[in-house]
């Protein structure tokens, strides 16, 4: 069996995934809506990371790819640490 953090970048990764494809699947679906679907498709996420890093002049290009770049990032970072915890209490418990 896949040692555990390996297991967790993998689901974190297919949650991940599974919500870019929904974001690209209701832009599709919506074609009337203009903008972003929510916070997390917004360009914000980006921005953040722009200002996190003290990078001067990014574009709207680039604040999305830093939004991917976070979003794929936290995803797997996320699952990974519930998966820890995880592990650990159960190494603990003894189950």
């Amino acid at each position: 069996m896949t040692a555990w953090p390996v297991r967790s970048v993998i689901a974190g990764a297919a949650a991940t995934a599974t919500m870019t494809f929904a974001y690209a699947s209701e832009r599709r679906l919506r074609k009337s809506h203009k903008g972003p679907l929510d916070y997390d498709d917004s360009l914000v996420p980006g921005q953040i990371v722009a200002t996190v890093m003290h990078l001067p002049h990014v574009t709207d290009s680039e604040d999305r790819d830093l939004g991917l770049l976070l979003r794929w990032s936290y995803g797997s970072a996320f699952v990974a640490g519930v998966a820890a915890v995880d592990d650990a209490v159960r190494r603990t418990s003894g189950s």
